[in-house]
């Protein structure tokens, strides 16, 4: 029985609850903060939250190519799901308190604002990268090569993707630390395309990756150019 409950799945599953736990605890401390007004409970929630979030990369993740993990739906991604869930949810209640907290701590928004898109970005590559290192080299009877290919042209695909519907969502809310991050997200990934997979990817690869890429960039030019006039 204890070889049982030390097995990988245990260790995922148990990284995953006090992910979880830490996460709805400190959301809740910082409901409490906002609806009391106690600045020093709310700076509390968020140090939880940073732990929780530290733990997150340096223990959930480490499962990310896990054999019985099903896409999207797995431990690893849930538990960055509930911290992207919780910045979100702190940025909300931030806006949305009265009377406003002070410009010293409302100049974390911006700081959550960014992280939560951070932890997105990353499970989202874990995702595109831990199912191809399982299902590309393993169940298929890939070699590496092809793994690695896959796993390229899917971060390119991921990033472009996530950069255009953030840069999309920024300009329909307005909100330009949207529209910056969604750039900053586009710009690297071009430099992705052009310096990584140019000369990393085969010709089939490369097409998509070129292709997808500059469907996204000419919507985001057209949008640019829509709002200026």
């Amino acid at each position: 029985k204890r070889g049982h409950y030390r097995s990988p799945f245990f260790s995922n599953a148990r990284s995953f609850s006090v992910t979880a736990l830490w996460t709805f605890y400190a959301a809740a401390m910082f409901a409490l903060g906002v609806r009391r007004r106690f600045p020093a409970l709310r700076y509390i929630a968020l140090a939880l939250l940073g732990m929780a979030t530290v733990k997150a990369l340096a223990s959930d993740l480490a499962f990310y190519a896990a054999p019985w993990h099903v896409p999207l739906l797995n431990q690893t991604c849930m538990a960055f799901a509930l911290l992207v869930a919780a910045y979100a949810f702190a940025v909300r209640l931030y806006r949305g308190a009265a009377p406003a907290p002070d410009d010293d701590e409302r100049a974390v928004i911006p700081v959550l604002v960014v992280g939560g898109n951070l932890l997105a970005v990353v499970a989202l590559s874990a995702e595109a990268l831990g199912y191809f290192a399982v299902h590309a080299g393993g169940q298929a009877g890939g070699e590496p090569r092809d793994m690695y290919l896959a796993q390229q042209l899917s971060l390119s695909l991921v990033w472009a993707l996530y950069g255009g519907g953030l840069l999309l969502f920024g300009y329909l809310k307005e909100n330009r630390l949207l529209r910056l991050l969604g750039l900053l997200l586009l710009s690297l990934t071009t430099l992705k395309v052009f310096f990584l997979d140019l000369s990393a990817l085969d010709r089939a690869y490369r097409i998509i990756s070129f292709v997808a890429l500059g469907a996204i960039l000419l919507a985001v030019s057209y949008l640019y150019q829509k709002s200026q006039r």
